[in-house]
């Protein structure tokens, strides 16, 4: 590690800014830190701790001079070829520490910074202290300190860190073990309730662990011994409920067989009865035949006969009718006029219509709303249904979308500047987000430059602001009386009344920000959220309004030369020539940014797959959604209606309209058949009068007709009837037989199917009853129900016997697994007593509890204490001291304590008190013993890169000799490969070494002076 430049601003003793440029050391190894006492020079190497691990200590935050300059210190070194620049702020006032590395984007995280050099540095904090820090003070105290106050004196180089780190893990190593030990207890006795072995150990507790173990594998055996039996039973019922099925079968199949057999001998035996009967029907049939022969002409003397009797009697019709027909119209006219009272009378009747044909609507409502009822509790189950599989379908595309959000949140850092997470995480709740959003977010970085182009129109309005305030400006200066720092545009200081002295606040943001233009505000938080801001040096100018000379102004500048971002600002008259640089500057950065957009963009388009699949899920996932909503509505409506439909029947019920439809119909069309009867039998009745009147009057006509026709027909129908009767006689068939079956002629196919049907039946019936009598054989009927009582009796302990084994096995599983958990917790248990006692034990040992009675604290400060005395022996040969060394005393007694340390004389081989040792003696063996601790210490880091040593020395001797001897022991260092500070404040020593770091009295600068 090369230190380069050193920058501290209000820190410590230093009221304005300091600078310390370690490459004017001109090469040099060693240099002196010197200045007056009470300058606090350690100040230096406190300042670069601070820079380096960014913890203030009570030295960095001393500074009584208020000042209104930003308070840091930055450190600029180098490391393996490659420069790191880290600034550490003490007031933390919009200022954040960063770490600018070669060719390596800046850290602005604290936590990363210190971890960053820790790993550059190889060391921590208090290693950096031991090795770069040489404690001269502290370990010429020591060799001048009693032995009984030696311990204490070292355990300051080392503090308490040790002791206390060791206490507080042994500690919290014993506090977890008790955590967890009652964390298992308590589990251990929940097991045991939960096997439940009350009936065996009544109080059982967790110090009952191996007798509840052993019980319990006692009781699953047992479970398992009693399941197997049951399960050997179940074998059993289900192979005798099997053979039960199977007899059921086969006797209920012999039973079917001898029930048709039996209707078949049944069947025989009734046909057989009948052949009598059937030989008589064969008989007549041929009978039929003949007669068929003769019945045409029988046909047309019938016709004839009937033809003279319809005569005769039509005769004698004619006449009854006319002596009837005068009644009949008298008769029929009364009934007539009965009839018209009749129909004027059914008023009450066509009421009760009336009163039904209102019911008909209610009852075809009634109907209509239980249809509608059964078909809405239908679509209700079925949406219930639909719901549940949208929902199921939005959590497996969720679960997709959110490993695809994973991946997004995989992205490198600049890529999740362009995609907002929280956006995503919406879409993935559902809610109503079009998908273009999330891309838009990808090119919502692109508003980075076009708020860069506004501040650039920004700059160049203030640019003409200046340019016409230029002559105001260089007429009207004044000087900042007594404040040292940076220069700001102001018109007066914010702490003062008059208006006239003092600084503001910069340039950049006061034009940024003011009352009369809100919106710049929240642009300005927009430009430092898209970290495009510009450092608030490249905007500083200078407006005052009292006047100052130029030359004034530039003496003053000259001092801040050196900083970042004013090399361009000298002189009022270059104020163009910043505004320009500023402008160039934002150019610059404009064109870094956009090539930085497309390496990401680039980035982006290639790992998009997901992207787009999730441009794909998520408007599924809204459809879907909407889907879902959609069908909530319309079954919330069809819940809705269903309890109107169960509302509006109730109310149906309440009326007592409990007449069923059909009968009301039936009712209405008795009723209008009871109308209709009415009315159409009197219009019958009017037209039956008026046609018997007609009657009447063709009836006389008639008569005479008829009266000529019978004396004809009479003849003609004597000579057939003798010619049919000679024509039967000759074929043995009387009159009587022929009239006998003569209705029965039409009959002649059907009997003779009949008849053909029986024969056919007896031949079929007899073919079944010898097929089934060789089925049947030996099988006799038997009752079913003895099966039905036998199969129930075997399904129900089969039942028991399963619900029994289901029973066992579940208990089984539950006892298993509590008691393999039991064994764990118990085995665990038995580990962290066993654990407990050993840290116990150890921590014992530790406190000194041991055989040599010696602590660990002890004993690492006496190693500690050989390993110095060790490395402070070679830096005494290096130093040029010859026969003189340091070491423990052999035997160890109350005079001499373990911190004892004796001098060694090689030349007389003596052992003297280092008390006897002259001033240059006891100063060479502080500052060997100082560098030793060094040395050790960077040989235990061995990765540490540091080539840097600071040495308070304590030049505290009286001697002109002894000061020779502390002079030309320092000298030796110069052959050290590092980089050497040694603060003093002895004249003698400017002089011995060229290069002085002088602190000047007024605590304000620190100079470099070549000797």
């Amino acid at each position: 590690m090369n230190l380069i430049k050193l920058t501290l601003s209000a820190v410590g003793p230093f009221n304005g800014l300091v600078e310390i440029d370690f490459s004017k050391t001109f090469n040099e190894k060693v240099f002196i830190i010197s200045g007056p006492t009470r300058m606090d020079k350690t100040m230096i190497f406190n300042a670069i701790d601070f820079a380096l691990y960014g913890e203030e200590n009570n030295v960095i935050k001393i500074n009584n001079v208020k000042s209104i300059i930003k308070r840091f210190v930055k450190l600029k070194f180098e490391i393996d070829n490659k420069v790191y620049k880290i600034s550490r702020y003490l007031d933390h006032l919009g200022a954040e520490d960063k770490l600018e590395i070669e060719n390596e984007e800046t850290i602005t995280d604290k936590k990363k910074i210190n971890q960053r050099i820790e790993e550059t540095l190889g060391i921590s904090k208090e290693e950096f202290k031991y090795i770069t820090m040489i404690q001269h003070r502290v370990f010429k105290k020591f060799l001048t300190a009693e032995d009984k106050d030696k311990r204490d004196v070292f355990k300051k180089i080392f503090g308490t860190q040790l002791k206390e780190t060791i206490n507080e893990d042994f500690q919290k190593r014993l506090n977890n073990i008790e955590d967890r030990s009652t964390g298992l207890l308590n589990r251990i006795e929940y097991l045991i309730d939960v096997l439940d072995l009350k009936e065996y150990i009544p109080d059982a507790k967790a110090s009952d662990i191996d007798l509840v173990i052993a019980i319990t594998q006692e009781y699953l055996q047992t479970m398992i011994n009693e399941k197997i039996q049951r399960e050997f039973c179940k074998e059993q019922a289900d192979v005798q409920l099997e053979k039960l099925q199977e007899e059921e079968a086969i006797a209920k199949k012999n039973n079917d067989l001898i029930k048709q057999l039996e209707s078949i001998r049944r069947e025989l035996s009734i046909l057989e009865e009948n052949r009598d009967e059937f030989q008589q029907l064969k008989n007549k049939i041929r009978d039929l035949k003949i007669i068929q022969k003769f019945l045409p002409y029988y046909t047309r003397i019938q016709n004839q006969d009937i033809q003279y009797d319809s005569m005769l009697a039509q005769q004698d019709v004619h006449q009854s009718i006319q002596d009837e027909l005068t009644e009949v119209i008298k008769r029929e006219l009364k009934i007539l006029n009965d009839y018209a009272e009749k129909i004027s009378q059914h008023d009450q009747l066509r009421e009760n219509k009336k009163e039904l044909e209102n019911l008909i609507p209610k009852i075809i409502r009634t109907q209509s709303l239980k249809k509608d009822l059964d078909d809405i509790t239908i679509s209700i189950n079925n949406q219930e249904l639909q719901c549940l599989d949208l929902k199921n379908k939005i959590d497996n595309m969720t679960m997709k979308t959110m490993e695809i959000i994973a991946v997004v949140e995989s992205f490198s850092s600049m890529e999740l500047k362009m995609v907002n997470l929280e956006i995503l995480k919406m879409a993935n709740q559902h809610k109503n987000i079009e998908i273009k959003e999330i891309y838009e977010l990808f090119t919502s970085y692109q508003g980075g430059l076009d708020l860069y182009k506004d501040m650039l129109d920004e700059y160049n309005i203030k640019r003409l602001e200046l340019e016409l305030e230029l002559e105001e400006v260089q007429e009207n200066l004044v000087q900042s009386e007594g404040q040292e720092g940076i220069i700001y545009a102001t018109n007066r200081h914010p702490k003062s009344k008059d208006g006239k002295n003092g600084l503001g606040i910069p340039l950049s943001e006061k034009n940024l920000i003011s009352t009369e233009n809100y919106a710049m505000k929240d642009n300005l938080d927009l430009f430092k959220q898209s970290q495009l801001s510009l450092l608030k040096e490249d905007l500083i100018v200078m407006r005052t309004t009292n006047k100052i000379k130029l030359e004034t102004i530039q003496k003053r500048l000259e001092r801040f030369k050196d900083i970042d971002g004013l090399k361009e600002i000298t002189l009022i008259d270059n104020i163009e020539v910043n505004i320009n640089f500023i402008m160039d500057k934002l150019q610059k950065e404009l064109i870094k940014l956009n090539d930085e957009i497309e390496i990401v963009f680039n980035n982006i388009i290639e790992k998009n797959a997901n992207i787009k699949n999730l441009s794909i899920l998520i408007p599924e996932i809204v459809a879907l959604e909407g889907e879902l909503f959609n069908l909530e509505i319309v079954l919330k409506e069809n819940i809705i209606r269903k309890a109107e439909i169960n509302k509006e029947l109730s109310l149906i019920q309440k009326n007592e309209v409990t007449i069923l439809l059909a009968e009301i119909h039936l009712k209405l069309d008795n009723i209008n058949l009871a109308l209709d009867t009415e009315v159409d039998l009197y219009e019958g009745q009017r037209t039956k009068v008026k046609n018997i009147q007609l009657q009447f009057d063709q009836l006389n006509a008639k008569m005479a007709t008829y009266n000529n026709l019978i004396q004809s027909h009479k003849k003609d129908l004597s000579i057939m009837e003798e010619k049919f009767l000679n024509n039967l006689s000759d074929n043995n068939i009387s009159k009587k037989t022929f009239l006998d079956l003569l209705p029965e002629i039409n009959k002649q196919d059907t009997l003779l199917d009949k008849l053909n049907s029986y024969n056919k039946r007896i031949s079929t019936l007899q073919a079944k009853k010898k097929t089934l009598s060789e089925q049947i054989g030996d099988a006799v009927y038997i009752d079913l129900k003895i099966f039905e009582k036998k199969i129930q009796k075997g399904i129900s302990l089969k039942n028991y016997l399963e619900d029994q084994i289901a029973s066992l096995t579940q208990t089984e599983a539950v006892k298993e697994e509590t008691l393999i958990q039991l064994e764990e917790a118990a085995e665990k248990f038995r580990e962290l007593e066993k654990r407990y006692r050993m840290i116990s034990e150890i921590n014992n040992v530790k406190d000194g509890q041991n055989s040599f009675y010696i602590s660990y604290e002890r004993y690492m400060l006496e190693d500690y204490f050989e390993s110095i005395i060790s490395a402070a022996n070679v830096r005494l040969k290096q130093f040029g001291v010859t026969g003189l060394s340091i070491r423990r005393p052999k035997n160890l007694s109350k005079k001499n304590t373990a911190m004892s340390l004796i001098a060694y004389d090689e030349y007389t081989d003596t052992e003297v008190s280092v008390m006897t040792l002259s001033e240059s003696e006891i100063f060479q063996i502080s500052l060997a013993m100082a560098i030793g601790l060094s040395d050790i210490m960077l040989v235990k880091c061995n990765k540490a890169k540091l080539n840097i040593l600071f040495i308070d020395e304590d030049f505290t001797v009286t001697t002109q000799a002894a000061i020779n001897t502390a002079i030309a022991t320092l000298k030796e260092l110069e052959s050290e490969d590092r980089l050497i500070g040694i603060m003093s404040n002895i004249e003698e020593l400017r002089h011995q070494f060229p290069v002085n770091l002088e602190i000047i009295s007024n605590r304000k600068l620190v100079t470099w002076s070549n000797v």
